[in-house]
């Protein structure tokens, strides 16, 4: 059995993020009132349960709670898409993602801050490259996950290489990129916790070895990558090559 993972437009991405200055960065902050001091984490998912949102959010109140320091230095920015709201299961989870939203931002936010900050907006490619470069550290925590091509934009937006990737052991992703990012079991909030807290404290230098390798990765496996190898694989196939494909 051979698998094909899909990969993302790395060129194409980067070149985007270089193109999003710190100035339209900061212009993307004021817009939605995420703070241009302190730290960001950030999220970005369909609204599905298999995204691990609520578990996520979880983990941020368990930091805030154990660890005070972190309250109005971290900010966690939540873009999220609507996903199958027609579904009464999908609906639940929606009013689950509220409600947890609401319940910490009561219990934490100041009137100058709000610990968590939810974008339900269309963006364009560029506010959304925007954002990956915003965010000091990215939360993927696929409670199960195909591939998540979410963690590998944000690794091929990181063109100064200091962004940090937290990322779920049950994400498809993590096969390729677990090694440089910090790893998470979703269902542990404690664990998750810490390992926001060791990717937001982690040194300069680090952050920097591990982008690099994962930025290296993500685009040495992109899009075109992946297309040759399928194509590839096809063409094998149809000279009679004894190849078995899982795609």
């Amino acid at each position: 059995m051979r698998a094909f993972p899909l990969g993302v437009d790395a060129d194409a991405i980067a070149q985007t993020a270089t193109s999003v200055g710190e100035q339209r960065q900061h212009e993307l902050a004021r817009r939605y009132g995420i703070p241009t001091e302190g730290r960001v984490a950030l999220g970005v998912d369909r609204l599905d349960y298999t995204k691990g949102i609520p578990e996520r959010i979880e983990a941020l109140e368990h930091l805030w709670e154990t660890r005070p320091a972190w309250r109005g230095e971290l900010t966690y920015v939540q873009k999220a898409d609507e996903s199958r709201s027609v579904i009464p299961n999908y609906r639940d989870l929606q009013e689950r993602v509220d409600a947890a939203i609401t319940r910490v931002n009561e219990r934490f936010g100041t009137p100058e801050w709000d610990p968590v900050v939810r974008i339900d907006d269309y963006l364009d490619e560029a506010t959304l490259v925007g954002l990956y470069r915003l965010a000091d550290v990215m939360l993927v925590s696929a409670l199960r996950d195909g591939m998540n091509l979410v963690a590998k934009e944000y690794v091929a937006a990181q063109v100064d290489d200091d962004g940090v990737l937290v990322l779920s052991d049950q994400a498809g992703a993590h096969d390729q990129l677990g090694g440089d990012a910090v790893s998470i079991n979703p269902h542990n909030d404690v664990g998750f916790s810490n390992a926001i807290e060791a990717a937001l404290s982690m040194p300069a230098g680090e952050r920097r070895e591990r982008m690099t390798r994962l930025r290296d990765a993500v685009s040495a496996e992109d899009v075109e990558a992946w297309m040759s190898d399928v194509l590839g694989t096809v063409a094998r196939l149809r000279a009679g090559a004894d190849v078995v494909v899982d795609g």
